[in-house]
């Protein structure tokens, strides 16, 4: 029998399917960490940092990544990442600009502040009960500050105005999440991620998921929840202990880092799962994340710092 075209397309459609069941844990003991990734999308490339374990206990040198929207060959290598002492993750670095629309991974800050962190996601959410469109969602500490509202991104200058961020924190819970309008809505691209695609939905995370994320700063990375940590969060108040969730991204990555507060951090289905907070400086491998509750359900602790969230 002669081999079609339609033959060929299934083969490489096959052996694609296999290459995203490989990354996606399919035949690996475990996967430490991802990134930081840098994409040339018109290459196809991707150059990234990643540890795999598997029963060979070796590591592939290439190997083919599905993004979500964008299929590439990723090329592994091996170098240290040396941590950077932080506890919120808001740079005072120069932020990158990426090209395209704006959308979930894009570096934010409020023009006073002049610290970059990253936007969690654009589009049209209900946000503990209150309903806001054409909005960027970030973290409070990112986009809040006392003397100006104006919220910038590199590729678009001055393109925000924060419209909502929460009190400091009070009585046991910090809902550090804040809101801003996005003063063209054509610059957008709703619910996408850099090199992750579309949020399919919201979900509460649980102990030993794997959980993925897109920041500013460190790109996409991998890692692990390890379950809820008291923290203390508030650099007025660092005797006071915020209830949130951890993450580890292996002995060799860091899930998150400085610039990086805010990202969406999602599960294999995309599903949002909370978005990114701080960590400890002299712990490289503990980060920790402000988890979202979706809309009619319970957090799964009365004390977790946690924010109600639905997207539309």
């Amino acid at each position: 029998m002669d081999t079609t075209r339609a033959d060929l397309d299934l083969i490489q459609a096959l052996v694609l399917q296999r290459a995203k069941q490989r990354l996606t844990e399919e035949g690996l003991v475990e996967v430490s960490g991802i990134g930081p990734v840098d994409i040339n999308f018109e290459s196809k490339i991707a150059n990234c940092e990643i540890h795999l374990r598997n029963s060979n206990n070796t590591l592939p040198t290439r190997e083919a990544i599905y993004t979500g929207n964008e299929t590439l060959q990723i090329v592994y290598r091996r170098s240290n990442i040396e941590p950077r002492p932080a506890t919120m993750f808001a740079s005072g670095a120069k932020a990158i600009s990426f090209p395209g629309r704006l959308r979930g991974g894009d570096a934010c800050q409020n023009v006073a502040y002049r610290q970059f962190g990253t936007i969690a996601l654009t589009g049209n959410i209900r946000l503990e009960g209150v309903t806001y469109q054409e909005v960027a969602l970030s973290c409070q500490h990112v986009m809040y500050n006392s003397t100006t509202s104006a919220i910038e991104s590199p590729r678009f200058g001055t393109c925000m105005n924060l419209y909502w961020a929460p009190s400091v924190p009070s009585q046991g819970k910090w809902t550090d999440v804040a809101v801003a309008t996005i003063n063209n809505s054509s610059i957008h691209s709703p619910r996408r991620l850099r090199a992750l695609g579309l949020i399919t939905g919201v979900r509460q995370p649980r102990a030993g998921m794997r959980v993925m994320k897109y920041g500013a700063n460190s790109g996409l990375t991998v890692g692990r929840d390890k379950g809820l940590v008291w923290r203390a969060l508030d650099n007025q108040n660092p005797s006071a202990l915020y209830l949130v969730r951890m993450v580890n991204g292996g002995s060799f990555v860091n899930f998150s880092g400085v610039g990086d507060s805010g990202a969406a951090v999602v599960d294999a289905d995309r599903k949002l799962l909370g978005i990114i907070l701080g960590g400890i400086p002299s712990n490289p491998i503990e980060r920790w994340y402000l988890p979202v509750t979706p809309e009619g359900e319970t957090p799964v602790d009365r004390d977790l710092s946690t924010f109600t969230l639905a997207l539309f």
